[in-house]
């Protein structure tokens, strides 16, 4: 089985509290993944519904390796190194996650280059692609970026935690631990949003700024690595 990014949206937006019934839920995920009629599935006999159903749980469950690039419509993309990341692309990332917006954050993620001179990377810039690029890779395999999406929803989360007084989004006592795994991306979201509320960006981009609007889009584009050591040191020289 390998689903494509159309299906696994279709499937993400699908609510038990829609149907009738968890069986008809079942009926139409499947239905889904099988890129077939819902009346076909409920045709099958329960043997074959509950093999199929496994398959899907299964191929859900399962992490197969990242891909370094991925072609749609004669271009080839490649996999962004995450420490590249820029303060506004960290900023569109908390965005997407909040908005669940998995396939945009694939484009974050995946990027035109081509090789300097000395054979350094130049990479395309983030720009204003987004909605296009998502309606090139809506039918792709899922599976050939799914992995790529887990990894920097690890990488952010420990980024977080390695910055815990900057950005001042420690778990709260009774909150729930944060999994990686797109299932409990809700949970994921509102953790989230609430420590994003902590953490105005619009008073972090102008205190860099100086108040100087002029320099917003100077600001947004500097080295998220950067921004952070500038603040860790601003941090440590204040105490």
């Amino acid at each position: 089985m390998n689903l494509t990014w159309r299906q696994y949206n279709e499937l993400s937006s699908l609510k038990l509290e829609f149907f009738d019934s968890s069986i008809d839920f079942q009926c139409e995920e499947l239905a889904i993944a099988l890129d077939v009629d819902s009346e076909d599935v409920k045709n099958l006999n329960s043997t074959e519904f509950a093999e199929k159903r496994t398959v899907l749980l299964k191929y859900l469950q399962s992490q197969p390796k990242a891909e370094e690039s991925i072609s749609i419509n004669g271009m080839t993309l490649y996999k962004r190194p995450f420490n590249l990341l820029t303060l506004g692309e960290w900023i569109d990332l908390d965005y997407y996650i909040q908005h669940k917006d998995w396939l945009a954050i694939i484009v974050l993620i995946y990027r035109d280059k081509v090789d300097g001179e000395l054979k350094a990377d130049e990479w395309e810039e983030w720009g204003n692609y987004v909605e296009k690029r998502k309606a090139l890779l809506i039918d792709t395999p899922f599976d050939h970026t799914r992995t790529s999406l887990h990894e920097i929803l690890k990488w952010r989360t420990n980024f977080i935690e390695s910055n815990g007084e900057l950005f001042n989004r420690g778990v709260e006592e009774g909150d729930e631990p944060v999994e990686e795994d797109i299932s409990v991306s809700e949970k994921h979201a509102q953790l989230l949003e609430e420590r994003n509320n902590k953490f105005a960006w619009e008073s972090l981009i102008m205190d860099l700024c100086q108040d100087d609007i002029t320099k917003f889009n100077e600001v947004v584009s500097l080295p998220l690595l950067l921004v952070f050591n500038m603040l860790a040191m601003k941090k440590t020289l204040n105490k």
